[in-house]
């Protein structure tokens, strides 16, 4: 989860999930992230956050299924992750991907 503070109180900026997949070792990836905190960095950092946690746990894979015009999220798994399949059908991209190796050693 990603929070920041205001004078309201905290506000909800930003979730990463993982989940299993019904694949042994392989989990599913799920990223929220507010309108206005877009572009910021802050998708990247949930995204590692989570896979990392993932793999401490021993997922060894992951996949997502991604609008095919949510070009952010898209180009967020291409240039942060090892794609390993990516398919699209009926404007829902599925991708399957792991982590750098030496991003998966840097803890």
């Amino acid at each position: 989860m990603a929070e920041r503070e205001t004078v309201a109180g905290v506000t909800l900026i930003g979730v990463g999930r993982y989940e299993p997949s019904g694949e042994p070792h392989v989990a599913e990836v799920a990223l929220v992230v507010e309108d206005g905190w877009q572009g910021r960095g802050l998708g990247a950092i949930l995204l590692d956050a989570v896979t990392a946690a993932a793999e401490a746990r021993g997922v060894l894979g992951f996949r997502a299924d991604v609008l095919a015009d949510n070009y952010r999220m898209l180009r967020l798994l291409a240039t942060r992750t090892l794609v390993e399949e990516r398919r699209t059908e009926d404007g829902v991209t599925a991708i399957r991907f792991r982590r750098p190796a030496a991003a998966a050693t840097v803890r």
